[in-house]
């Protein structure tokens, strides 16, 4: 079947389609009736001028429409670490986006049990990430333990059953057991190439990068433990930004700079083209997929042969960049243990090598 969806904000003009799925015993074995929560719908309908006490008024509630009729309502609300939603909801918010908490409910029942429910859902979040908030890269949802089908529904529509809770607050179901639900997106990340004006951001954040090197290698070299200031410094990056054989890029997660990849040429193989010299996340993104997918865009604006070195003793390196190569290569890539030239401080280096193609890599939901 054909669903041609829309979705648009509730107004005024579905005020009373909206009241007749809310009387309809369908909607009301499952959904906060309470009166409070319908007067934050007509608040909301009549454009929030005066303050609601139902989740201090932060709720937006959307229309659904299947060819231009209306046949449901959908409730959006972000959720922010400042908001008393739980431990368990706190532990998964987004780190790089935005997180939104959203139910819905079909409220015309010609449309029930006609593949809208799943189709809804899908259709609704592809809507907001486009239209309404584009750093939206986690969604929670709440059934009610004892609402099967909605489960079923929200777990074709891609959620992950991720835990079970007692509802909290003051809404009709508090106490109750619910489901935790989660839909998550990987970050949007890109890469913006660099240029000398980036130099002292770059060069400035290379400290934070020292730092997380020395974790793992500050027994290595003196140029790795803290200086007598607490100041970490690196050496001078500017090269990359002067010799056309290096490039430099910023690692942006939305609109935020995120890190640093720096590419060179010093190779161990006559054939390779290009080197990972340099590359940094910074920790509130470390974990987040950004370093998977930064490399993966590295390597395919830059096609060819490929070379990735890294310390023995950097294990968290070692263990990210074979996961990562191995992924972007279907494990299509080469392994060696090498003594280098261009490294002072440790010259055995675990060596990678592989081919880039700009058709490699993906960026899946998470």
């Amino acid at each position: 079947m054909s669903h041609k969806i829309t979705f648009e904000k509730a107004t005024i003009a579905y005020k009373e389609i909206i009241f007749s799925w809310l009387a309809g015993p369908h909607v009301q074995e499952f959904w906060d009736n309470t009166q409070e929560h319908k007067d934050d719908i007509l608040n909301f309908m009549g454009g929030r001028l005066e303050p609601s006490n139902y989740y201090d008024g932060k709720y937006v509630y959307w229309i659904g429409l299947a060819f231009g009729q209306p046949y449901a309502m959908l409730m959006t609300i972000q959720e922010t670490i400042q908001d008393d939603i739980g431990e368990l909801k706190h532990s998964h918010l987004s780190k790089t986006g935005n997180t939104y908490s959203l139910d819905y409910m079909i409220g015309n029942t010609a449309y029930i049990g006609k593949g809208y429910g799943t189709k809804t859902l899908i259709e609704f979040v592809n809507f907001f990430r486009d239209q309404f908030d584009k750093k939206a890269d986690t969604f929670l949802i709440d059934p009610a333990s004892d609402n099967h089908r909605a489960k079923r529904v929200y777990e074709k529509a891609g959620f992950k059953h991720i835990a079970d809770f007692a509802m909290g607050g003051d809404c009709r179901d508090a106490g109750k057991p619910h489901h935790l639900l989660i839909k998550k997106f990987a970050p949007a990340v890109t890469l913006q190439p660099g240029g000398i004006s980036d130099y002292p951001m770059i060069q400035n954040m290379a400290r934070f990068y020292v730092y997380d090197l020395s974790k793992e290698c500050g027994h290595i070299s003196d140029d790795w433990c803290l200086p007598a200031d607490g100041l970490f410094e690196s050496f001078d990056f500017k090269n990359y930004f002067e010799e056309s054989s290096r490039k430099a890029y910023l690692v942006k997660v939305y609109d935020d700079v995120a890190g640093f990849i720096l590419l060179n040429q010093a190779v161990t193989c006559k054939d390779s083209d290009w080197n990972v010299g340099e590359f940094f996340i910074l920790g509130r993104y470390q974990g987040q997929g950004v370093g998977r997918i930064a490399a993966e865009k590295a390597w395919q604006l830059n096609p060819g042969k490929w070379e990735v070195s890294v310390i023995p003793e950097n294990i968290s390196a070692l263990k990210f960049w074979e996961n990562t190569i191995a992924k972007f290569t279907d494990n299509i890539f080469a392994k060696q243990t090498k003594l280098i030239d261009f490294d002072k401080d440790q010259k055995k280096q675990i060596i990678y090598t592989f081919t880039s193609n700009k058709a490699r890599g993906s960026i899946p939901i998470l």
